[in-house]
């Protein structure tokens, strides 16, 4: 167990777990902003606010922006349509 609490302490295991710790954070805040903009797509509400909230993602490929765009509209369309009986 000593051993193993040395190697904890290295620097190069902190700098590795300090890495993967902020890495983990960027990742969970990406999909939560695809979360809400997808909400905000596929709802009633202008579509702008969505496509602002995901541009600001600098690195989003405008063909992904594209798709997310299209099949979120789709299903608020969709669920419009099933919430007022039409289908």
């Amino acid at each position: 167990m000593d051993e193993f609490n040395r190697l904890k302490n290295t620097a190069v295991i902190k700098a590795a777990g300090d890495e993967l710790r902020r890495d983990f954070r960027k990742k969970i805040k990406n999909y939560i902003l695809y979360f809400f903009a997808g909400i905000i797509i596929a709802s009633p509400l202008p579509d702008e606010l969505g496509v602002s909230m995901l541009a600001g993602l600098s690195e989003i490929n405008a063909r992904v922006l594209t798709m997310i765009s299209f099949a979120m509209n789709s299903l608020g369309i969709f669920t419009m349509l099933f919430i007022g009986g039409a289908f």
